[in-house]
């Protein structure tokens, strides 16, 4: 519901190990805010390094990354002690070569000195595959003398043979004894090299054993450093900030707070059109906060905007705002209406037994978000059930966001409103293109214990409904036949 899948689509990663990271990323809990806050710092310093980069400098090293083989069949065979074959050690000398790269490319910066994912130079593991300038590999550099007086002979006896053969075929004569007896010493000395170069590949992958840990830690680190970048890019890209973990819950309370945010996946499909995202920005502390405002006014997507940025904060992603600031939470809850339980409930069955499930957990420091909770059923019993609910939470440890059209919910003293400033000069506007340019999508917090703002009809109006039926809804307004939703 909060789009998460297809925010992650928008970080790119350059190497396997830096994809694998992000398929399994998990979001820091509580207990682990001091790694999220090192995690943040490093979010930091590398987004302070891209933009200090000269863009050829980061274009190499984009190049360098993406060349990096994959090396997990060569580190489960080191794992059993099985022998790799030549183009697995190519594999792992390229995978080394590269490594060294990269880190001569970062090691001139000065975040790089204290980064979590530095890894070390092991020399005797480049020295044993022979790694200098270039990653090429060949099996005959580790052979002895036997091994390439061997390799000679095998050379010279191929070309004595290409000389036969073209005398054969040029006049059309049999093969004779010498050359039966050349093809005979010639397949012998090539199973005596098999056997050697299998006895090679043997000795040299014993040794590389004693290195797998080394090889699986830079891997690792590589994944770590390509998850990194593929934030920092983002960062820089999209004008993410880096979330700030707040020191503590004062009094015991959770708290956001949310200045310019941005939901991403909103903001690109509106650029698609022409048109901007309307910032959100909101201060949320441990209770409940309703949200009212018209129809129209971007109620649902201001509460996909304040999970989002929370879940993004969480998973140490930047955020797509001016800043957000927050407590960890235990959980993140979403419940908007429409949606349907798979056991065949209906849209209110299924969202009353979801919230009923989370206000078991209400102690917990979690955000609940709920879009016009109960409005599945009669508006009177609706209500009291909304109400009943809400009461339950500002019992609890949970910030609670609550989008409502009841105004019963207004007239409770202890729950905190911010309204959609929407359209404040309607009698100005003449039609629907009107609606989209004047419409103040920003929120401000209410003091005053006003009424759920009415401007269906008007808005209604705007967009052509008949008059005759305009003015039998004004009238069953006016005679009370039609009870506003209480």
């Amino acid at each position: 519901m909060l789009d998460l899948p297809e925010i992650l689509e928008m970080f790119t990663t350059l190497t396997p190990y830096g994809e694998n990271k992000k398929k399994t990323l998990q979001p820091f809990s509580p207990d682990q805010q001091k790694e999220l806050v090192l995690e943040l710092a490093e979010l930091k310093g590398i987004i302070k390094f891209i933009q200090g980069l000269p863009k050829g400098k980061i274009q190499e090293l984009k190049d360098l990354m993406r060349q990096q083989p994959f090396i997990q069949t060569e580190l489960d065979y080191l794992k059993v002690k099985a022998t790799l074959s030549s183009p697995m050690l190519f594999n792992l000398a390229k995978f080394l070569f590269l490594a060294k790269e990269i880190h001569q490319l970062l090691e001139a910066a000065r975040w790089w000195d204290n980064a979590r994912i530095q890894w070390q130079l092991q020399e005797e593991a480049y020295g044993l595959l022979k790694i200098t300038d270039n990653y090429r590999f060949y099996l005959g550099n580790f052979g002895d003398k036997d091994y390439q007086v061997l390799v000679q002979e095998i050379q010279l006896m191929e070309k004595e043979l290409i000389k036969e053969n073209f005398a054969a075929v040029t006049f059309n004569r049999v093969e004779n004894l010498g050359e039966q007896e050349l093809k005979s010493k010639l397949t012998q000395a090539k199973d005596k090299l098999t056997e050697l170069e299998q006895a090679l590949l043997e000795n040299l992958s014993a040794q590389l054993a004693a290195f797998l840990e080394y090889f699986a830690q830079v891997a690792d680190k590589i994944g770590r450093l390509d998850w990194l970048l593929a934030r920092g890019f983002f960062a820089v890209t999209h004008g993410g900030a880096v979330p700030i973990v707040s020191s503590g819950r004062v009094g015991g309370k959770n708290r956001l707070v949310v200045m310019d945010g941005i939901h991403p996946i909103a903001q690109a499909k509106l650029k698609q059109l022409g048109t901007d995202f309307n910032p959100v920005s909101i201060d949320l502390e441990k209770g409940v906060a309703l949200l009212t405002g018209a129809n129209m006014g971007g109620k649902t997507i201001t509460l996909k905007t304040v999970g989002t940025l929370l879940a993004m904060a969480q998973l140490g992603l930047p955020v797509t705002a001016a800043k957000v600031e927050f407590n960890l939470a235990d959980f993140i809850f979403f419940s908007t209406a429409g949606e349907r339980n798979p056991v065949g409930l209906s849209s209110f069955g299924a969202e009353i037994q979801a919230v009923n499930e989370i206000i078991r957990i209400r102690d917990k420091q979690g955000l609940v978000l709920l879009d016009e909770p109960a409005r599945g059923t009669n508006p009177e019993e609706g209500a009291a059930l909304a109400h009943a609910f809400l009461k339950a939470f500002q019992q609890g440890n949970c910030m609670v966001l609550v989008t409502t059209h009841f105004d019963s919910l207004i007239k409770e003293e202890c729950f905190v409103q911010w309204q959609v400033k929407g359209l404040r000069n309607l009698d100005s506007l003449h039609n629907l293109a009107d609606i989209y340019q004047s419409f103040d999508y920003g929120l401000e917090k209410i003091t005053s214990r006003e009424k759920v703002p009415r401007d269906a009809l008007k808005v209604a109006r705007l967009m052509k409904v008949d008059e005759q039926v305009l003015q039998l809804a004004q009238k069953y307004l006016i005679k009370g036949k039609r009870r506003p939703i209480q």
